[in-house]
């Protein structure tokens, strides 16, 4: 990891599918991303905030968010508290799991308006001109070269929730601008939907 730090004003909250803020895109572009377990509350667009943590290939993985004046909104636990911060199951518990949004079909269509890439350095959050957010599996990805840039048109299908107006989905299906038509199947969770996928006939 490379460590970064940076003053910037969000622009707006990325939403995951089952509807938690799991990323910030920032006024010079990026994005940063955070915990699913992040508390959100104060972190909204026109904020500006003081931004530390890793950068780990493509992506920025915020450590601590802070206000100009140095109040903390966010702060990764340090190692000694990290087993307590990460919550009763890393203790050895195991409560029952939060419920969570069922997830609709979904299909969006339309230009690439960024392309954010994962750790590994491939793309895996694709933020659409009409504001749709598609997470894209690895293999799809990786099968769809370098198809999935800034102003390419695409048609997604899969799996996701509305939130605020906007679209959060996993894709399952996914036509580039060459007309070639990528899969990947579905999980029950469409957290890693993971197989790699193939192109359809």
């Amino acid at each position: 990891p490379v460590a970064f730090e940076r003053t910037a004003t969000i622009s707006r909250t990325l939403v995951a599918p089952f509807g938690a803020v799991d990323g910030l895109l920032l006024d010079d572009g990026s994005l940063v991303r955070l915990p699913p377990w992040a508390d959100t509350s104060k972190l909204v667009a026109g904020t500006k905030l003081s931004i530390s943590g890793d950068q780990i290939g493509g992506a920025l993985l915020a450590k601590k968010i802070a206000t100009p004046a140095g109040a903390t909104l966010f702060e990764m636990p340090d190692r000694d508290k990290a087993k307590d911060a990460a919550g009763p199951r890393a203790r050895g518990e195991h409560p029952q799991p939060k419920e969570r949004p069922a997830l609709v079909d979904i299909q969006v269509d339309g230009a690439i308006a960024k392309v954010f890439a994962s750790p590994m350095g491939t793309p895996d959050t694709l933020l659409l001109a009409d504001g749709s957010i598609v997470k894209v599996p690895p293999p799809m990805a990786d099968d769809a070269g370098n198809e999935l840039v800034p102003g390419a048109k695409i048609q997604v299908s899969g799996k996701g929730g509305r939130y605020d107006g906007s679209v959060s989905m996993f894709a399952t299906k996914l036509t580039l601008p060459s007309g070639t038509a990528l899969t990947a199947p579905e999980r029950p969770h469409m957290g890693r939907p993971g197989h790699a996928p193939r192109p359809v006939q």
